[in-house]
């Protein structure tokens, strides 16, 4: 397996992408919800469930980017619920036993 800058250089696949979030989203043990994104969400009268219903059934929009910044791959869902159409920023990371865990933003269109 690639490590570093080598690993960040191939890419994250749209499919794998999807398919790490789709995994998070059924353990929510693999779910951080940093705390911009909970005063969001709360501001924008945005669930957890309704967040996890779009990491779950969501339309990811374009392909992961990686951040140069903090080296975790971004990337955009949607999805229509509770009568919004309701996006979700998340970024991939890793924990210490090289775990993806999920980072996520909402934001209501």
């Amino acid at each position: 397996m690639r490590k570093g800058k080598e690993a960040a250089q191939i890419g994250l696949l749209k499919s794998r992408a999807k398919q790490l979030i789709r995994g998070a989203a059924e353990n929510t043990d693999r779910i951080g919800w940093s705390d911009h994104a909970l005063k969001r969400m709360r501001q924008r009268r945005v669930s957890p469930s309704q967040v996890l219903k779009v990491l779950r059934q969501g339309k990811m929009i374009g392909n992961p980017s990686l951040d140069k910044n903090t080296g975790h791959w971004k990337c955009k869902l949607e999805r229509y619920t509770a009568g919004d159409c309701l996006n979700v920023i998340v970024a991939i990371e890793r924990n210490e036993d090289n775990t993806p865990i999920i980072i996520v933003s909402a934001i209501v269109d």
